[in-house]
């Protein structure tokens, strides 16, 4: 058996022990919450209110960052890496997938809302610290793990989401604080 044959077995048997073994009407609710974009409207809704309330104006410009982040990431891994990839998805293959909410579209990797996830929560990480990091860390994890719960994607998909994310919010917050270094150099100097 290749090293590929046994990836691709151990990605199948994690996916039947989510899919079905933790099967359970209260499960098919819980994931399908977490699958959709409620949890970061949520988190999101809070952190900007919480800004307008604390009156910390500088915050929205960081804010919006995030959200061009997040639609950066989503744009990559659906409409460059998806087709170049050309992965199937599970719930299409395998008669044995539990479908809880409808198969949509017919590509899997990477997932999609796993990279939006990891590119929200790593950005948050980099930009308010541990604390608000972990929070928005478990609210990543949470939603890659539905996604598989709900036989939509293979867990190395989620794994590669993840990453994808990941990547583009290390880059991204890199080049927002750079800019805002800049940004604040140049206010420094006209003022000067």
């Amino acid at each position: 058996m290749s090293l590929i044959d046994y990836l691709h077995d151990l990605d199948l048997k994690i996916l039947h022990v989510i899919n079905t073994n933790l099967a359970h009407s209260w499960n098919d609710i819980l994931f399908r919450v977490w699958s959709s974009e409620a949890p970061w409207f949520a988190l999101a809704g809070f952190f900007f209110l919480q800004t307008a309330y604390r009156r910390q104006w500088g915050n929205f410009r960081s804010l919006l960052w995030l959200g061009a982040t997040v639609g950066f990431a989503d744009a990559f891994a659906a409409q460059i890496i998806k087709p170049w990839v050309g992965r199937i998805r599970p719930c299409k293959l395998d008669e044995f997938v539990r479908v809880v909410d409808g198969c949509a579209g017919s590509l899997s990797f990477p997932s999609n809302h796993s990279a939006n996830g990891a590119a929200f929560a790593v950005f948050w990480l980099l930009w308010k610290g541990p604390r608000a990091g972990a929070l928005a860390l478990g609210c990543m994890f949470f939603v890659g793990f539905s996604r598989v719960y709900l036989g939509v994607h293979y867990p190395s998909d989620v794994l590669g989401g993840f990453a994808i994310g990941s990547v583009i919010a290390v880059i991204s917050f890199a080049i927002y604080k750079a800019w805002d270094h800049y940004r604040a150099t140049r206010i420094a100097k006209k003022s000067a």
